[in-house]
Protein backbone atom coordinates (compact mmCIF):
# COMPACT_ATOMS: atom_id res chain seq x y z
CA UNK A 1 0.00 0.00 0.00
CA UNK A 2 1.24 3.52 -0.76
CA UNK A 3 0.91 6.51 1.55
CA UNK A 4 -2.39 8.26 0.74
CA UNK A 5 -2.09 11.65 -1.02
CA UNK A 6 -4.52 13.16 1.46
CA UNK A 7 -1.82 13.08 4.12
CA UNK A 8 -0.84 16.57 2.93
CA UNK A 9 -4.14 17.88 4.36
CA UNK A 10 -2.76 17.42 7.90
CA UNK A 11 -1.04 20.80 7.82
CA UNK A 12 -0.45 21.02 11.60
CA UNK A 13 1.17 17.59 11.87
CA UNK A 14 4.51 17.66 13.73
CA UNK A 15 5.14 13.91 14.10
CA UNK A 16 4.32 11.12 11.66
CA UNK A 17 5.29 7.53 12.41
CA UNK A 18 4.46 4.97 9.72
CA UNK A 19 7.33 2.60 10.54
CA UNK A 20 7.05 -1.18 10.35
CA UNK A 21 4.06 -1.43 8.08
CA UNK A 22 3.53 -2.91 4.64
CA UNK A 23 3.87 0.40 2.81
CA UNK A 24 5.48 0.43 -0.61
CA UNK A 25 5.86 2.48 -3.74
CA UNK A 26 7.74 5.74 -3.79
CA UNK A 27 7.76 8.21 -0.91
CA UNK A 28 5.14 10.78 -1.80
CA UNK A 29 6.34 14.33 -2.27
CA UNK A 30 3.07 15.40 -0.62
CA UNK A 31 4.77 14.61 2.71
CA UNK A 32 7.11 17.50 1.99
CA UNK A 33 4.16 19.91 2.06
CA UNK A 34 3.83 19.33 5.81
CA UNK A 35 5.80 22.41 6.79
CA UNK A 36 5.38 21.91 10.55
CA UNK A 37 6.70 18.35 10.45
CA UNK A 38 9.48 17.84 13.00
CA UNK A 39 9.84 14.05 13.10
CA UNK A 40 9.17 11.59 10.29
CA UNK A 41 9.55 7.83 10.72
CA UNK A 42 9.11 5.70 7.59
CA UNK A 43 11.54 2.90 8.46
CA UNK A 44 11.09 -0.82 7.94
CA UNK A 45 8.72 -0.68 4.98
CA UNK A 46 9.23 -1.45 1.29
CA UNK A 47 9.52 2.06 -0.13
CA UNK A 48 11.43 2.19 -3.41
CA UNK A 49 12.61 4.88 -5.78
CA UNK A 50 14.62 7.90 -4.81
CA UNK A 51 14.49 10.13 -1.74
CA UNK A 52 12.45 13.21 -2.70
CA UNK A 53 14.62 16.31 -2.98
CA UNK A 54 11.62 18.24 -1.65
CA UNK A 55 12.51 17.06 1.87
CA UNK A 56 14.92 19.98 1.82
CA UNK A 57 11.88 22.28 2.06
CA UNK A 58 10.65 20.84 5.38
CA UNK A 59 12.69 23.30 7.41
CA UNK A 60 11.54 22.22 10.89
CA UNK A 61 12.49 18.59 10.32
CA UNK A 62 14.62 17.43 13.25
CA UNK A 63 14.48 13.67 12.69
CA UNK A 64 14.20 11.76 9.44
CA UNK A 65 14.19 7.96 9.51
CA UNK A 66 14.01 6.27 6.11
CA UNK A 67 16.02 3.21 7.14
CA UNK A 68 15.30 -0.40 6.17
CA UNK A 69 13.59 0.27 2.86
CA UNK A 70 14.53 -0.26 -0.78
CA UNK A 71 15.39 3.34 -1.61
CA UNK A 72 17.89 3.92 -4.41
CA UNK A 73 19.66 6.84 -5.99
CA UNK A 74 21.68 9.43 -4.14
CA UNK A 75 21.33 11.42 -0.94
CA UNK A 76 19.76 14.74 -2.00
CA UNK A 77 21.90 17.89 -1.81
CA UNK A 78 18.75 19.66 -0.63
CA UNK A 79 19.28 18.14 2.85
CA UNK A 80 21.74 21.02 3.29
CA UNK A 81 18.70 23.25 3.93
CA UNK A 82 17.72 21.23 7.01
CA UNK A 83 19.47 23.29 9.66
CA UNK A 84 17.24 21.82 12.41
CA UNK A 85 18.04 18.21 11.48
CA UNK A 86 19.47 16.34 14.48
CA UNK A 87 19.06 12.70 13.48
CA UNK A 88 19.29 11.22 10.00
CA UNK A 89 18.81 7.49 9.50
CA UNK A 90 19.21 6.18 5.94
CA UNK A 91 20.76 2.79 6.73
CA UNK A 92 19.86 -0.50 5.01
CA UNK A 93 18.74 0.85 1.66
CA UNK A 94 20.20 0.67 -1.85
CA UNK A 95 21.58 4.22 -1.92
CA UNK A 96 24.53 4.91 -4.20
CA UNK A 97 26.69 7.82 -5.24
CA UNK A 98 28.77 9.91 -2.90
CA UNK A 99 28.03 11.45 0.48
CA UNK A 100 27.13 15.03 -0.43
CA UNK A 101 29.54 17.51 1.18
CA UNK A 102 26.48 19.74 1.66
CA UNK A 103 25.46 17.50 4.60
CA UNK A 104 28.11 19.52 6.44
CA UNK A 105 25.57 22.38 6.48
CA UNK A 106 23.40 20.36 8.88
CA UNK A 107 25.10 22.03 11.82
CA UNK A 108 22.81 20.50 14.47
CA UNK A 109 23.24 16.90 13.31
CA UNK A 110 23.92 14.59 16.29
CA UNK A 111 23.41 11.18 14.65
CA UNK A 112 24.20 10.25 11.05
CA UNK A 113 23.70 6.65 9.99
CA UNK A 114 24.26 5.85 6.31
CA UNK A 115 25.42 2.27 6.85
CA UNK A 116 24.60 -0.76 4.68
CA UNK A 117 24.20 1.02 1.37
CA UNK A 118 26.26 1.25 -1.81
CA UNK A 119 27.72 4.69 -1.15
CA UNK A 120 31.07 5.35 -2.86
CA UNK A 121 33.86 7.92 -2.85
CA UNK A 122 35.71 9.64 -0.04
CA UNK A 123 34.29 10.73 3.29
CA UNK A 124 33.85 14.48 2.71
CA UNK A 125 35.81 16.66 5.12
CA UNK A 126 32.67 18.79 5.56
CA UNK A 127 30.86 15.79 7.02
CA UNK A 128 33.84 14.40 8.94
CA UNK A 129 34.25 17.80 10.60
CA UNK A 130 30.70 18.11 11.93
CA UNK A 131 31.41 19.07 15.53
CA UNK A 132 27.69 18.75 16.33
CA UNK A 133 27.86 14.95 15.95
CA UNK A 134 27.68 13.94 19.59
CA UNK A 135 26.18 10.49 19.55
CA UNK A 136 26.89 8.41 16.48
CA UNK A 137 28.45 8.39 13.04
CA UNK A 138 27.93 5.16 11.13
CA UNK A 139 29.20 4.88 7.58
CA UNK A 140 29.92 1.13 7.74
CA UNK A 141 29.22 -1.44 5.03
CA UNK A 142 29.47 0.85 2.03
CA UNK A 143 32.09 1.23 -0.70
CA UNK A 144 33.85 4.30 0.69
CA UNK A 145 37.50 4.68 -0.22
CA UNK A 146 40.39 7.03 0.29
CA UNK A 147 41.93 8.15 3.56
CA UNK A 148 40.26 8.52 6.92
CA UNK A 149 39.78 12.30 7.14
CA UNK A 150 41.76 14.23 9.77
CA UNK A 151 38.61 16.28 10.35
CA UNK A 152 37.17 13.37 12.35
CA UNK A 153 39.25 14.65 15.25
CA UNK A 154 36.92 17.68 15.45
CA UNK A 155 34.16 15.34 16.60
CA UNK A 156 35.50 15.43 20.14
CA UNK A 157 32.07 14.77 21.66
CA UNK A 158 31.00 11.82 19.49
CA UNK A 159 30.43 8.57 21.38
CA UNK A 160 30.79 6.10 18.50
CA UNK A 161 32.21 6.10 14.98
CA UNK A 162 31.83 3.05 12.73
CA UNK A 163 33.71 3.05 9.42
CA UNK A 164 34.04 -0.74 9.15
CA UNK A 165 33.53 -2.78 5.98
CA UNK A 166 34.61 -0.13 3.49
CA UNK A 167 37.65 0.29 1.25
CA UNK A 168 39.37 3.00 3.30
CA UNK A 169 43.11 3.12 2.87
CA UNK A 170 45.44 4.94 5.19
CA UNK A 171 46.73 4.85 8.67
CA UNK A 172 44.49 6.01 11.43
CA UNK A 173 45.33 9.70 11.95
CA UNK A 174 47.14 10.27 15.25
CA UNK A 175 44.87 13.27 15.87
CA UNK A 176 42.02 10.83 16.54
CA UNK A 177 43.81 9.69 19.68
Amino acid sequence: LPIPREISNLVNLTLLNLSSNLLNGSIRTELCQLQKLERLYLSNNSFSGTIPTEFGNVLHLGLLDLSKNKLSGTIPDSFANLSQLRRLFLYENDLSGMIPPSLGNCINLEILDLSHNGITGNIPSEVAGLSSLKLYLNLSSNHLDGPIPLELSKMDMVLAVDLSSNNLSSTIPSQLG
